[in-house]
C-alpha cells in the first residue's frame, strides 16, 4: 500500500499542457452551463458573471474529480495517464448551445491516453497495455461523475433549497452520460473499444443510474435499479448485437 502511494506521489501531477486542457473545458462548460442565465428579461451583468462563475466552479469540480479517480485508478494498474482535451468536440458543443439558445447543453470531456509505465508494471500479468484495462480506466470517469452527483444528492437532503447543489447534481448526471457515449475521442470511446459487452454493462447501468438519480429522493434505490437495468442492458446486447 506504501508503494502505491508514493507512486501516486510521483504520478498523479497534471502537467501544463493537461492543466491548460481542463482549463479550457472547465471554462466553456461553465460558459455553456450559464447561457441562459443572465437575466431573466433583460440581459444583467453582474448576474451573468455571478452564474457563470457558479457554473464554472461546478463544472471544474465535476471535470477535476472525475480525471482525479480515473489518474489514481491508472496508477494502480500500472499506467500514466494523460488528459487529452477533444477541442473539435467542445466547438460542437459550443455551437450547438449558441444555435439553440442555451437549451441544448453538451458535455464532452476530453478522453485520456494510457502510458505503459515500466516502474509500475514490473512482475504484473500481461505486462503491456492491453483493452480491458483501456476500459476499466476509462468507464473510471463516467462512474465517478454518478458517484458525485449521488453526493451532492445526499446533501440536496440537508438543503434543499440550494440551486448550487442543484446545479451540481445536473452537471455530474450530464458529464456521466455524454462522456459514456462510444464515441471517439471520449471516456466512452474508449472503454468500447475496450469490451463492447462490459460497455454495455456499464453505460446501461450509467444512464438508468442517471436518470433516476434526477427523479428519484433516494439515491439507494437509484443506483441498485440503474444496476438491474444495467443487466437487462447487457442481455438485450447479447440477444440483438452481439448474438452468442
Amino acid at each position: 500500500m506504501a508503494g502505491y502511494w508514493y507512486a501516486v506521489k510521483r504520478y498523479f501531477r497534471f502537467n501544463p499542457d493537461e492543466i491548460k486542457g481542463l482549463i479550457i473545458t472547465t471554462l466553456i462548460f461553465g460558459f455553456m452551463l450559464s447561457f441562459r442565465e443572465w437575466g431573466t428579461e433583460q440581459f444583467q451583468l453582474s448576474t451573468g458573471l455571478i452564474n457563470f462563475v457558479n457554473a464554472t466552479l461546478v463544472a471544474g469540480l465535476a471535470l477535476l474529480f472525475r480525471e482525479s479517480i480515473k489518474r489514481m485508478f491508472a496508477i494502480k494498474k500500472g499506467y500514466y495517464l494523460e488528459y487529452k482535451v477533444w477541442i473539435y468536440g467542445i466547438l460542437f458543443a459550443l455551437i450547438l448551445a449558441f444555435v439553440t439558445r442555451g437549451y441544448v447543453v453538451i458535455l464532452l470531456p476530453g478522453a485520456v491516453i494510457l502510458y505503459h509505465e515500466a516502474g509500475l508494471r514490473i512482475g504484473r500479468f500481461r505486462y503491456w497495455t492491453n483493452t480491458f484495462d483501456i476500459f476499466l480506466v476509462s468507464i473510471m470517469g463516467p462512474a465517478a461523475n454518478i458517484v458525485l452527483a449521488a453526493i451532492f444528492k445526499y446533501l440536496s437532503y440537508i438543503w434543499p433549497a440550494n440551486p448550487l447543489i442543484a446545479k451540481a447534481i445536473t452537471v455530474n448526471l450530464l458529464m456521466a452520460v455524454f462522456s459514456g457515449l462510444p464515441i471517439p475521442y471520449t471516456d466512452g470511446g474508449n472503454a468500447f473499444y475496450g469490451n463492447r459487452s462490459l460497455w454495455a454493462l456499464a453505460y446501461g447501468t450509467i444512464i438508468f443510474s442517471a436518470i433516476l438519480l434526477y427523479f428519484l429522493s433516494s439515491v439507494f434505490w437509484a443506483i441498485l435499479a440503474g444496476v438491474v437495468m444495467g443487466f437487462v442492458c447487457l442481455i438485450f446486447w447479447f440477444m440483438y448485437v452481439d448474438k452468442l
